[in-house]
């Protein structure tokens, strides 16, 4: 079967795998054409071939389609990351392979995305199976979930090696699980294994911005403590002043050209700090503020990620 969408698709009863070129993201397609079709959509931290299991469970006489959702994979666009995005790359799915109404199977972010499809466009969707999910994560646990998978940023020298760092990790997978999840989610690396994300500053990098920003502080837009702009993506640092390194600073909140320390008022509890870090493909031009930069730069941005930190009055 020729493939006109996905870049990865497996053709029902041969076992073979045809590619064609998309955007780099995967996808499984599977089972006879004409009847019901489930659309698989993983969670956070992992990728389509979660699905697996579920997949031989359902058996030869049901399409199922697994995809990598945008991110995950090597897919992996320089912005768009919110529900609107997700449920978009869905929609065009079901209506190019004219294989709706389907059924969508969601974990966690996933079953996020195919909450929101199914109600916004019901004519598409039959039902929905949401599993492990809620409307609100708090800060702390999207924190803990960065840390871990900034964790995971690394070399590895063997397949047995990624499987021992991804059980310590999810201490309750099964053995078979693991597998998927290194078969999936590393690639070959020199002599070695590396996860399929990249933590490298992203080719095509002409500077990086970074802004330090507290969302919690009692104002319309929080409070912007540091920007600077010009960094050398090939340093990726800010270094002293008197260092000779190239970059400015430009107004924080409070009109200054400086970085400004965690102040939060007396009594309002424990603020967090974010050190945002946005990889540009064009250079920054005069002094904009936050807000404004956000504004005038965000379809320059190639990739961006931050590190929190928290503090109490």
């Amino acid at each position: 079967m020729a493939d006109t969408v996905g870049s990865r698709v497996r053709s029902a009863g041969s076992g073979s795998v045809q590619s064609a070129a998309r955007s780099g993201s995967r996808r499984n397609d599977l089972g006879p054409r004409g009847g019901l079709t489930v659309v698989l959509l993983h969670g956070t931290t992992a990728s389509l071939g979660v699905w697996d299991p579920v997949v031989e469970r359902l058996g030869a006489s049901v399409r199922t389609i697994a995809i990598d959702q945008r991110g995950h994979g090597s897919d992996k666009p320089a912005t768009g990351y919110g529900a609107a995005e997700y449920v978009a790359d869905v929609l065009a799915l079901v209506r190019v392979r004219e294989c709706g109404p389907v059924v969508l199977v969601g974990h966690s972010l996933g079953a996020r995305n195919a909450v929101v499809l199914g109600a916004a466009h019901p004519d598409v969707v039959a039902g929905v199976v949401a599993v492990d999910y809620t409307p609100f994560v708090e800060p702390e646990v999207l924190d803990a979930l960065e840390a871990r998978v900034r964790g995971g940023d690394r070399g590895f020298a063997s397949a047995a090696e990624v499987e021992a760092y991804l059980r310590d990790r999810y201490p309750l997978l099964p053995d078979d699980a693991v597998h998927r999840r290194r078969r999936y989610g590393y690639i070959a690396a020199g002599d070695g294994l590396q996860p399929l994300a990249d933590p490298g500053v992203p080719d095509g990098t002409v500077e990086l911005a970074l802004i330090v920003h507290d969302p919690d502080a009692p104002l319309p837009h929080g409070f912007t403590h540091w920007v600077v702009y010009g960094i050398d993506p090939a340093d990726a640092a800010v270094h002293p002043p008197d260092s000779g390194f190239a970059y400015r600073e430009e107004p924080n909140s409070l009109g200054t050209q400086a970085y400004t320390g965690p102040q939060p008022p007396p009594g309002h509890g424990t603020h967090r700090y974010c050190f945002w870090v946005y990889a540009l493909d064009t250079a920054v031009t005069g002094e904009p503020t936050r807000e404004e930069f956000l504004s005038a730069y965000g379809d320059h941005v190639i990739e961006q990620n931050r590190l929190v930190g928290t503090y109490s009055a």
